[in-house]
């Protein structure tokens, strides 16, 4: 059956988009997807680089009509943007297929004499090519790094589809190399993309130089024609200065979506990272994303341990198979007519692996998108030698992205994922009225939950303080905005913090600042203090495990998945015993095969196995068992649980 490219293009977009919602998370996740949807929710700024286009494009999508909880309708956009990025993805792979060429009698090639190369199309027959087109679209929605980006609301997804929009955009200007729309638009998008996210800059070395490429074209192209006088319309091309500056003018309307931050962040929203608009030094320091640049290029462990999991990859990226024909295709590129192009796609992903591998973060998978992507053109190359020996191999081929989707379905299942959605509703749930709550578990629950109180309004009695934002000059005063009475009795406290941390943020040596830990820890201790007789106050386990000081003098009580602090002696009695109901939560961890979600299964147990120390403590041994029996219900793992149950068994 012949396959026409509007046909091709709707079976790319709708086999995505089905398998996309149909493995969509229902609800927030884990790192910054609470907090980005809040963002997005309350058009405010995002966390560092603050993502305007995200931000300004979620919002108006959270203002549809559509019976479903703004998060919900957010990560639906994810599978929205991603499943268009692969739409692009197969314009862009049908474009180099229909114009690449195999190179022909090298051996006539007399470089002295500067005979030019001929060439011979790899292709000739159009339906062939929607045919490879689709099959490496598809192979590409379904590879393991791509897919987890339409599964959940992250300002990656739409970096996938800036990302194929500028390859489309730079592969039609060398194509059409006379014409300029595309170059312009290139401008326009690149500015959008930066406007976005940072990692646009690792399109910019490739991109320079294919802009050489493209401009030598012109530049020989125009030398032709006018030594001939045969083509007028080349001559009435822009001149090089001109066609700059247009485009430069468009790169900056683009990047200046940017002038919404700090006006936004002057109205007060209920998400307003940075607070950018106390001045233009703060409004840079969070565009450039300066509090992550410690990150960067600072941990030789971490480069091999994010290279060794990019290369454990790859093969689920292109179904193994496809791997192949990459490799194969790599070693044969050098013999078209689109050296240039290909070239661009290897500065892209040696661009992309140098600085993807050398950043230390934990959810770094992400970041290698660009890499897979620039894979992806080899395979063109071998798939034709294969075809051009028996066209009906093309049929072969649709097994790949068939095995890239059975490879990945588990991974990226996130339909029945609801971990990070129990343990935050469980614990918030377990606090007493007008809770305070001081944690650092930011990956786990703190971000669903500002996503939460803020925009769904659960529990808007607690007070959350995070423990770690409270090294940025912005968050005292976003936590006066949502608490506004939580500093009245610290005041002092607060001041002599405040001008530590503005010290620091600045860049000043630490001699100017020696005090600023001990200001840190008074101010905290200050809270506590100034609240702990008027409301109940909580730590989770990082606090206890990481902040002794902090919380010197109090005694410590499991209560639920948090432990509240009392004075000495003070402790009741008869404090409740209650395991916490993680039923649901225990359901979905059976599935996951993320690190970090098995990180917050560990953290889940270690919670109810306090329960039952504490039981223990008091003698309370069959409230004790029944704690260390949930805890191993959770984690059947956990080492302390197993000794502590086999303890009470053998009493």
């Amino acid at each position: 059956m012949k396959l026409n490219i509007n046909f091709a293009i709707a079976i790319v977009f709708l086999v995505a988009i089905v398998i996309y919602f149909g493995t969509v998370t229902p609800s927030v996740t884990f790192t910054d997807s609470g907090e980005l949807a809040g963002a997005c929710s309350s058009l405010g700024i995002a966390h560092p680089t603050g993502y305007p286009l995200f931000t300004i494009l979620g919002y108006l999508w959270t203002l549809l009509p559509l019976p479903l909880s703004n998060v919900y309708k957010l990560n639906l956009l994810a599978s929205l943007w991603t499943a268009l990025s692969a739409v692009v993805f197969f314009t862009w792979i049908r474009d180099i297929s229909m114009h690449l060429c195999r190179e022909i009698m090298r051996e006539q090639i007399n470089k002295k004499k500067k005979i030019k190369p001929e060439y011979v199309s790899l292709f000739s027959d159009e339906d062939l090519i929607n045919k490879l087109s689709l099959v490496l679209a598809i192979t590409y929605a379904f590879a393991l790094t791509i897919w987890a980006q339409a599964v959940v609301i992250e300002v990656y997804s739409l970096q996938l589809l800036i990302f194929n929009l500028l390859i489309f955009l730079l592969v039609r200007s060398y194509i059409n190399i006379s014409n300029n729309f595309y170059l312009l638009a290139t401008a326009f998008i690149f500015g959008l993309g930066f406007a976005n996210h940072m990692t646009t800059v690792l399109l910019v070395p490739g991109g320079i130089l294919l802009f050489y490429n493209i401009f030598r074209e012109r530049r020989t192209n125009q030398s032709s024609s006018s030594a001939k006088s045969e083509n007028p319309a080349q001559r009435k091309q822009l001149s090089f200065s001109s066609l700059i500056s247009y485009m430069s003018a468009l790169f900056i309307s683009g990047l200046a979506l940017y002038i919404y931050m700090p006006l936004r962040s002057a109205a007060l929203p209920a998400f307003n990272w940075g607070w950018v608009h106390r001045s233009f030094d703060k409004f840079i320091y969070h565009v450039q994303g300066k509090q992550y640049q410690g990150w960067m290029f600072s941990d030789i462990e971490a480069f091999f341990a994010n290279i060794g999991e990019f290369i454990q990859d790859l093969p689920f990226q292109f179904g193994i198979v496809g791997l192949i024909l990459v490799c194969t295709g790599f070693f044969m590129v050098h013999k078209t007519n689109m050296r240039a192009v290909y070239i661009f796609f290897a500065v892209n992903f040696l661009a992309c692996i140098i600085y993807a591998s050398n950043y230390s973060i934990h959810d770094i998978e992400a970041y290698y998108a660009l890499a897979i992507i620039s894979l992806f053109p080899f395979a063109i190359v071998a798939s034709a030698d294969l075809l051009k020996r028996n066209k009906n191999l093309i049929y072969a081929l649709l097994l790949i992205p068939i095995l890239n989707f059975a490879l990945n379905l588990k991974s990226n299942d996130k339909s029945g994922d609801v971990l990070v959605h129990e343990y935050t509703t469980t614990l918030v749930n377990g606090l007493g009225k007008d809770a305070i709550v001081i944690s650092a578990q930011w990956d786990y629950w703190n971000s669903a939950f500002i996503y939460f109180r803020e925009v769904e309004g659960m529990r808007n009695d607690v007070w959350w303080i995070g423990k770690e934002l409270m090294r940025r000059t912005w968050y005292p005063m976003q936590l006066q905005q949502w608490h506004p009475t939580i500093f009245d009795d610290a005041k002092n406290e607060l001041k002599a913090y405040s001008e530590d941390l503005e010290r620091f943020e600045s860049g000043l040596p630490p001699n100017s600042y020696p005090f600023i830990q001990q200001n840190f820890v008074a101010l905290f201790r200050k809270i506590i203090e100034s609240n702990i007789d008027k409301r109940p106050v909580y730590i989770t386990l990082d606090i206890l495990k990481t902040e002794e000081e902090m919380i010197r003098g109090y005694e410590v009580v499991p209560e639920g998945l948090a432990i509240r602090l009392y004075r000495p002696g003070t402790v009741p009695a008869d404090v409740l015993f209650a395991i916490p109901n993680l039923n649901r939560f225990i359901e979905s961890s059976k599935v996951t095969e993320s690190s970090i979600g098995h990180s917050l299964v560990e953290v889940a147990s270690h919670s109810v196995f306090s329960l039952g120390q504490f039981e223990s403590l008091y003698q309370r041994f069959d409230n004790a068992k029944k704690a260390y029996e949930y805890s191993l219900k959770i984690n059947p793992n956990n080492p302390d649980a197993q000794k502590a149950l086999a303890n009470l068994n053998s009493r």
